[in-house]
């Protein structure tokens, strides 16, 4: 747990990324629109300016690489893919601003299609920053000469380098770079709880997966699950639908985070109750008959899902709900609304910063009579603690000082636009501090009895996935 600080290879972190040519649409001419939808928009300029990614933005969903499956799709029956689902922790926001995103995806790399939960939108002062940099970019390319706080000449090169990407589109292009298949169909929006809101969607290896429409999302490749408004107000965030086909096994799926604390709504209570009453079934926190009155509502919505003319459904992600035999009862209950349906994985999947693997948090909900193409009963967590399991992240631990070289590097160099112009985007003593944060977190918390797992929350995440076995089958049971 205590790595060699001074490491003799290189690793390093990306912690600024490409980024931008366009604006984004505007409400005002000096009101611009900072929203999901809008960084979508601009994405294939901005983030991949060094690339012919394409991406495709509407309504429904976001679809990164989206010619990847016409150009690397294999429609192979009978060949096994792997499904994984993971929770990210706050990928892409300030709270988890010292992840590997090369490690994260070196883990992803082992999986050909993952439910991914907790991935931030850009955050606004990020946005912000980057239309503020869009407009000097335009003041370039109008053949102006900008110059930097120090004299120097500001190029478009450097502007777009001083962009900053979403953390889904750092995962994406680390994932590239292992295998240019790798594609992403994300939420539209984001949904939470209060303050707090976050995107679903899913990787998928262009390979072996490729998008399929779902007739539930007008016969789109994905959506936001929908509810009446009689139980609308029990879901907290709303699960992203997607369909997907491999070989001739073809399926939808839910990645979902059920709630992690009570609604405050007055009388919110009162009505979840009426959904799900913990005092049938044993369970008295009002955190978990929100939970559970959540994952009923939902698994209604799946089993009208499977009711249509796709009848493979699978619900994976964070249930923040354990399996317990004491509540057998309750599980049976709420997830009665996909007919045949039951709960896999057991493991401990999420970590605490004392003792390492937690509680059994993440699973996958299906049907095994009807989604016989998957091996459910395999699945099982991913304990990426163990380097023998995870060598990439005992690696990442080791180097830890090539990383924060390259974070005081990459904060040096980074610029912004203040008024009309081009400056310094930290301090010196702004470096220092956020140099000794990283110290604290990464490295003296190894040190720390109360905290010595805590490294691997800040470089992954504080869930490890679950991972199932799939084949693309030989005919669709449908």
């Amino acid at each position: 747990m205590n790595p060699d600080f001074q490491p003799k290879h290189s690793h390093a972190f990306i912690f600024l990324t490409l980024a931008a040519v366009l604006m984004a649409p505007q409400a005002h001419a000096d009101t611009p629109d900072l929203s999901h939808a809008a960084t979508c928009v601009t994405a294939q300029e901005r983030f991949f300016s060094d690339t012919d990614i394409k991406v495709v933005c509407n309504d429904s969903y976001q679809l990164y690489n989206a010619d990847a499956p016409k150009t690397y799709y294999e429609a192979k029956k009978n060949k096994p893919f792997s499904y994984a689902s993971f929770n990210m922790l706050h990928m892409g926001d300030a709270m988890a601003r010292f992840k590997d995103y090369a490690t994260f995806a070196a883990i992803l790399n082992q999986w050909d299609l993952v439910a991914s939960v907790e991935v931030q939108p850009l955050p606004k002062d990020d946005a912000k920053r980057n239309e503020d940099l869009g407009k000097f970019l335009k003041r370039i390319q109008g053949g102006e000469t900008v110059k930097d706080e120090d004299g120097k000449n500001v190029t478009a090169a450097r502007v777009l380098a001083d962009m900053t990407a979403p953390g889904y589109v750092k995962v994406l292009k680390e994932l590239m770079k292992l295998d240019p298949s790798w594609a992403l169909i994300l939420a539209p929006i984001e949904a939470g709880e209060g303050t707090h809101t976050e995107l679903g969607g899913f990787f998928f290896r262009a390979t072996k997966v490729q998008p399929k429409k779902v007739s539930a999302c007008d016969n789109q490749f994905g959506c936001m699950s929908s509810f009446p408004p009689a139980t609308r107000f029990a879901v907290a965030r709303p699960p992203f639908v997607a369909g997907f086909q491999s070989g001739s096994f073809d399926f939808v799926s839910l990645a979902l985070h059920l709630r992690f604390r009570v609604p405050t709504e007055a009388g919110a209570m009162a009505k979840i109750k009426k959904i799900f009453n913990g005092a049938d079934f044993g369970v008295g926190t009002d955190e978990d008959v929100a939970r559970f009155a959540e994952l009923k509502t939902i698994m209604k919505f799946a089993g009208t899902l499977a009711k249509g003319s796709e009848k493979d459904v699978i619900v994976s992600g964070d249930f923040n709900l354990e399996p317990k035999d004491s509540r057998k009862d309750a599980w049976e209950n709420v997830i009665a609304g996909l007919d045949g349906a039951k709960v896999y994985v057991t493991d401990q999947t999420s970590l605490s910063k004392l003792n390492g693997l937690a509680s059994e948090y993440d699973h996958y909900v299906l049907n095994p009579g009807k989604t016989g193409e998957c091996t459910p009963d395999s699945a099982h967590s991913f304990n990426f603690l163990e380097s023998h399991t995870a060598p990439m992240v005992a690696s990442s631990i080791h180097h830890l000082a090539t990383q924060r070289k390259a974070l005081e590097k990459a904060l040096k160099a980074a610029y912004t636009v203040k008024g009309s112009r081009y400056v310094r985007l930290y301090t010196d003593d702004q470096v220092d501090a956020e140099l000794a944060e990283f110290d604290r977190r990464l490295v003296d918390s190894q040190n720390d009895d109360q905290t010595p797992y805590a490294v691997y929350e800040e470089l992954i995440s504080d869930h490890v996935p679950v991972v199932m076995s799939c084949t693309s089958g030989t005919s669709d049971d449908d």
